[in-house]
This record gives structure tokens, sequence and C-alpha cells, in this order.
């Protein structure tokens, strides 16, 4: 409920031409707070639409990036979408930056990469 009222205060905002500067950090903890949720309840299309509106108000050096991307993969591998693959791999690349995350990307690529019968792209990752 939180996360919705966060995505139509923004809104609102952007449309009047208002800044929006002080409602970033926590609509930003608000959407991941609810991906994680909408995860937990098999909602996977709506998980990946919170992390998704949670990796909009991050930039590129933000700490939460790493986590946001893989909670977007997560969500996505769960309904088969091929975007999963463009998010992980972007995970994954940010390495000793986010290692922990860009292990748990690689991880989820080289599972992907198993049940779709690449065993030596499995392997490698």
């Amino acid at each position: 409920m939180l996360a919705h009222h966060y995505v139509s205060a923004l809104e609102y905002l952007r449309a009047s031409g208002e800044p929006t500067e002080s409602l970033v950090e926590p609509a930003r903890r608000a959407f991941e707070a609810a991906g994680q949720r909408a995860y937990a309840l098999h909602a996977w299309r709506a998980a990946a639409r919170y992390y998704r509106h949670a990796l909009e108000l991050t930039t590129s050096d933000d700490p939460a990036r790493p986590r946001l991307l893989v909670g977007l993969g997560r969500s996505l591998r769960a309904v088969d979408d091929p975007e999963q693959v463009s998010v992980l791999e972007e995970a994954a690349a940010l390495g000793p930056k986010a290692s922990e995350e860009a292990a748990v990307a690689e991880a989820l690529l080289a599972n992907l990469a198993w049940y779709r019968g690449r065993r030596d792209d499995a392997v490698r990752r």
C-alpha cells in the first residue's frame, strides 16, 4: 500500500513540475520492501514492477543498486522473462563492488544456463 502511494506521489509531483528529491530515498526503500514482499508471495510480476520502480530511483553508484538488480533478476527469472539475462549480467558485472550480489547473479545465470542445456556456459559461470 505504501509503495502504491509513493508511485502516485512521485507521478503527481513530476506532473506538476515540483521537486521529488525528498521522496526518492523513502520511496526507493518502500519499493524494495514491496518487491521483497511480492516475491515472497509468488507475485513475481508485481515484484518485478516494484524492483523497476526502485531502480529508477537509483544511480549507477548507489549501494542498493546491486541488491535491486538481483531482486529484479530473480523476479524475471520466476516468470522466464528474457530480460532476466541482461539484468543478472549487469549485477554480475559489478563484481568486487558488490561481491555478494554479483556472486548470487552468477549463480542464477549458471543455473539458467544449465536448465537451458548450455553446460559449458553453466560450468564457466
